[in-house]
């Protein structure tokens, strides 16, 4: 889920308008649809179709027990209830990121700058006006020093989303 997490916050500070796909903010994979259930006449798109699971219960929330396509893996962990209810869930993450977008302009519609640094780091900065965020995604499993055109720091595993003296991290 770590990977999720940074690849999310990526897409959700860059410019442009982030879309989503029902169920990807529960961090859902695609459904294995067996042959015989399958709904799609090119038969590839059914997995991504699968009904969201909304509790963990057997029927995940919805009133018939033989849906017309199976559930997302980890239907029982990864459901609407489940995710709500952890602040450390993936279902959290977007919601902060995405609502911190919102208020912000200069995530909503703000310049962008790339700066240069080590590989394993993507460094951007989100600006409007005097409000500026700078965004570190460390794309690996270590932690990163690095020495960048916008300063030196050690980047662990986590997102950091900074802004002034005030910083905003999640960890992923």
């Amino acid at each position: 889920m770590r990977r999720l997490g940074e690849t999310r916050s990526l897409l959700l500070t860059l410019r442009g308008t982030p879309f989503l796909y029902a169920g990807e903010e529960f961090g859902l994979e695609d459904a294995d649809v067996p042959l015989a259930m399958r709904q799609d006449p090119a038969g590839r798109r059914d997995g991504c179709r699968a009904p969201i699971p909304w509790t963990a219960g057997a029927s995940h929330g919805w009133t018939r027990p033989d849906n017309w396509l199976p559930f997302p893996p980890e239907a029982d962990r990864r459901n609407a209830e489940s995710m709500r209810a952890d602040p450390a869930s993936i279902a959290h993450l977007y919601h902060q990121i995405l609502q911190l977008r919102r208020e912000s302009a200069a995530l909503s519609g703000g310049s962008m700058t790339l700066f240069d640094g080590p590989e394993s780091l993507v460094v951007w900065e989100r600006r409007d006006g005097d409000e500026r965020f700078v965004i570190v995604v460390n794309m690996t499993t270590e932690a990163v020093y690095s020495s960048t055109s916008m300063g030196r720091g050690l980047w662990s595993s986590t997102v950091r989303l900074a802004m002034e003296h005030m910083e905003y991290s999640t960890a992923s």
